[in-house]
């Protein structure tokens, strides 16, 4: 029973649902979500899954044929998952101009060397098709010891450019008051966090969840302002 209730819980991190207001990043997640389905128009035929943590979007997306590349020590537990294939962070398994689009949603902090791995996405994606790419920008250090940077929206515009990257969307998930009822959300996630799972799951259901109830409520009423502090981002871009 436990278990399964847990299962559920990280279902609904990435699909929202009625358990997703219990995930400590429900705000950021139900944002990167709705912004997939409704700009899915980006993603299709051949699909590279760069990454993303049990294909969570592949149920949204149209496509022929998908194929889900992952690290073996990336932070995350990756054993039990159906992955494709493994990289070895220098070389992709894959011939050049393989893929007509790329997805990687909250992947790229976790890279070390962004330099490389851009030349590498830029080398099996096929010429004039698209990546989309989500980044987060204020969040705390997670998948420890694999977190690497946080980047500005000014610098990934640069930084793709230097690569033959054609930037067409470079978005970002509102500011202030959405940070900082995150930032409650994590706050409460951690101090109830404890080293027995059942009391864990106790405290934060007793005590995390109906202020994180309240959290998500305001999450919807408060202005959506853009000011230079935000979530994160999401940026299309296009081989040249």
């Amino acid at each position: 029973m436990f278990n399964k209730l847990i299962q559920l819980i990280k279902k609904s991190a990435f699909i929202p649902n009625i358990f997703s207001i219990f995930h400590h990043s429900f705000i950021i997640r139900k944002w990167i979500y709705k912004w997939i389905n409704n700009n899915s128009n980006y993603i299709y035929w051949k699909v590279l899954d760069f990454w993303c943590w049990e294909k969570p979007y592949k149920s949204i997306l149209n496509f022929d044929e998908y194929i889900w590349v992952d690290f073996k020590s990336s932070g995350h537990d990756n054993t039990q998952n159906e992955v494709d294939f493994f990289w070895d962070w220098k070389k992709l398994p894959f011939e050049n101009d393989s893929f007509d689009s790329i997805i990687s949603t909250e992947v790229f902090e976790h890279i070390f060397n962004i330099n490389e791995v851009l030349l590498e996405l830029n080398r099996v994606l096929k010429k004039w098709w698209k990546i989309v790419v989500t980044i987060p920008f204020v969040i705390h250090e997670h998948e420890s010891p694999y977190d690497y940077a946080r980047y500005t929206h000014f610098w990934l515009k640069y930084l793709l450019e230097e690569y033959w990257f054609k930037v067409l969307k470079n978005e970002q998930y509102w500011s202030y008051f959405q940070v900082i009822l995150q930032l409650n959300i994590w706050f409460l996630w951690k101090i109830t966090e404890t080293k027995n799972k059942y009391l864990t799951l106790l405290l934060r259901i007793i005590f995390a969840a109906p202020l994180m109830i309240i959290i998500n409520l305001l999450s919807l009423i408060t202005p959506k302002m853009q000011s230079g502090l935000y979530l994160s981002n999401v940026i299309v871009w296009e081989k040249k």
